[in-house]
């Protein structure tokens, strides 16, 4: 079992990039990976003594049920992270993080959008980790999964509201991305020199969702009005205004923190 001294002695400048542990304790709770014979999955168990807390994950093998202790909130002890991978070529990885003390409290739930596999984002100004996800709400939009739009949703701790909370500030490496995408829109035509409409309408698509999931629509937009020349524009903007009112990470995101 995997206590928490030797759970401190880890360090990692990516703390979601962990090595995989099925069973670990800390501050009384007892974390552990279980297979689910009705869903038939590997699960992580939560428990305190003989009470059960709750659980979380769908892994495909046990191997996939991932748990770690790591500093994410800038605040005193750790944070549980519990990083669960169904298996397949594209699903779907889930996490939960959650604060063990003073009392069990649930931080941030993937499962709560429509999300898949976990990138670093740096650290705030107070030390607090953040996170992106892929958003998978716009897979396979407008019809495919090759040429959909590659969309992140971010995250930041907010201690107001003791929970991970939809990002729209954009860190550096967010920024040079856009910059990358940006870069890809104006490069010339490859070497066979046919122009693909479904190429051009992701990259256009990729630029203008980054801005309007940073909260700045009006630079999303205008992007899009002057970059895309692909056929029927009026309707592909119409299409992704109701992809949009669809999305719980954006319907999150433009709500606010949720209150305490």
């Amino acid at each position: 079992m995997l206590c928490a001294a030797s759970v401190f002695a880890q360090t990692s400048s990516d703390p979601f990039d962990f090595k995989n542990q099925e069973t670990l304790s800390y501050s009384g709770y007892t974390v552990a990976a279980s297979y689910d014979q009705v869903q038939q999955s590997w699960t992580a168990i939560i428990s305190r003594g003989r009470d059960y807390i709750g659980h979380f994950g769908s892994g495909g093998e046990k191997r996939f049920v991932n748990l770690a202790l790591e500093p994410l909130t800038a605040s005193a002890g750790r944070q549980l992270v519990i990083k669960s991978y169904s298996g397949g070529a594209h699903c779907c990885e889930s996490m939960l993080i959650a604060d063990p003390a003073p009392s069990f409290r649930v931080l941030f739930r993937s499962t709560d959008y429509n999300l898949n596999f976990i990138s670093f984002d740096g650290r705030d100004e107070r030390g607090a980790a953040r996170f992106c996800m892929e958003n998978e709400a716009w897979d396979h939009f407008p019809d495919n999964h090759a040429d959909s739009p590659f969309v992140l949703a971010c995250f930041h701790y907010e201690p107001s509201s003791a929970a991970y909370v939809p990002n729209r500030n954009l860190s550096p490496e967010r920024l040079k991305r856009i910059d990358r995408e940006i870069a890809e829109v104006h490069a010339p035509p490859a070497a066979s020199g046919k122009w693909s409409e479904a190429v051009h309408r992701k990259r256009i698509l990729d630029v203008t969702l980054a801005w309007i999931y940073a909260g700045r629509s009006s630079d999303g937009w205008a992007f899009f009005d002057s970059e895309y020349h692909g056929r029927d524009k009026a309707g592909l903007r119409k299409s992704v205004e109701q992809k949009l009112a669809l999305d719980p990470f954006y319907q999150r995101l433009m709500a606010g923190p949720p209150a305490r």
